[in-house]
């Protein structure tokens, strides 16, 4: 095998193990991170209020987008930091039939609001991972997840 390959398979394997260090050490802190602080922070989800919630539907009329297997490494009065798996429905031939594409991202949460008694993060952005486009070919989202 000519050494230009065997360079190549090297930054490979050297990128994909940093993916998977970054998943566990932050699954890890996930699973130990609790305070009374964190208790108290929640997201609109299809307007029912969750607290470091595993997936966030953000077209809730027909789930066409949505954000899966969502993992915290920070959650608090602050904001909130995760990983997880952007999905997006193609709508092609229709909605119901069409097929979801799936990214890697990053998760931020921001912008603290009181409503109806309750602490909220309402901003919500997702970065591709990687640099990687998501399927309306951009790689940063911007949502809010509370528009009242």
């Amino acid at each position: 095998m000519p050494k230009k390959y065997r360079l190549l398979i090297l930054v490979v394997a050297v990128l994909t193990l940093t993916v998977v260090w970054t998943v566990l050490t932050h699954e890890s802190k996930i699973t130990t991170t609790t305070t009374t602080e964190t208790s108290q922070v929640w997201v609109n989800d299809c307007d029912t209020p969750v607290q470091r919630p595993q997936s966030l539907t953000l077209t809730c009329a027909d789930g066409g987008m949505r954000l899966e297997e969502l993992m915290w490494a920070v959650w608090d009065k602050n904001g909130a930091v995760g990983y997880g798996t952007y999905l997006e429905n193609d709508c092609q031939p229709s909605c119901a039939d069409g097929t979801f594409s799936q990214t890697p991202v990053y998760v931020t949460v921001s912008k603290l609001i009181e409503f109806q008694g309750k602490t909220y993060l309402k901003e919500l952005e997702i970065k591709s991972d990687m640099g990687r486009q998501l399927p309306g070919g951009q790689t940063v989202i911007q949502w809010e997840l509370m528009d009242f």
